[in-house]
């Protein structure tokens, strides 16, 4: 599995959404880990969103309504993410 960020030099958005598989999949573990972690940081705010795997997190990366998505490193990736 690969975390990935689009990156910039921008602020990070307050809210940030994780694309996190399924619930009780094998991504979610890591996604609400992921949310614990990031939650420590000064004024940011995690959501987790169910989706149906790699390839949804992907396409939710890619469109901009996730900053974050769990992906297999076999999952096919749209252009920009």
């Amino acid at each position: 599995m690969t975390c990935s960020w689009y990156t910039s030099r921008v602020t990070p958005p307050r809210v940030i959404h994780i694309a996190g598989g399924n619930l009780e999949g094998v991504y979610d573990p890591f996604a609400l880990e992921l949310k614990e972690r990031l939650e420590k940081l000064p004024g940011q705010t995690v959501q987790v969103i169910n989706t149906a795997g790699s390839e949804d997190n992907a396409e939710l990366v890619g469109s901009g309504d996730a900053e974050l998505g769990i992906i297999q490193t076999d999952s096919s990736t749209p252009p920009g993410v």
